[in-house]
């Protein structure tokens, strides 16, 4: 079972960002701040930048974990590359599938994606 997070890059703010380098990194708040700011344009992940892949997957990291998670307890293996997500296995499905993206949804509407 195969999807892709639409705009992955825009979709991905500066708040995420700072929240990665603040609160996983444990970088103090005005580094965070500045860091952020380096690394977001207009207030994103800009699409292009060399960094933008692997800041993208860092700070998307807790849904995506999140995602994991919901795969393993079916048995299977959740994979990203960019913005795809693959779950696979013998019991993948659309349900699961399903229940993956209704999680990106919870984690938008929170802001957190």
């Amino acid at each position: 079972a195969k999807t892709d997070v639409s705009k992955y890059f825009p979709s991905t703010s500066f708040a995420h960002v700072q929240r990665l380098f603040a609160e996983d990194l444990k970088c103090p708040k005005d580094v965070a701040w500045y860091l952020s700011r380096l690394s977001t344009y207009h207030g994103h992940i800009p699409t292009g930048s060399q960094i933008s892949t692997q800041l993208a997957f860092l700070a998307n990291r807790p849904v995506f974990d999140r995602i994991s998670d919901i795969a393993r307890r079916d048995g299977c293996l959740m994979t990203v590359y960019m913005d795809d997500i693959v779950i696979s296995g013998s019991a993948a499905s659309k349900r699961i599938l399903n229940e993956a993206l209704m999680e990106i949804l919870r984690q938008e509407r929170k802001g957190k994606v």
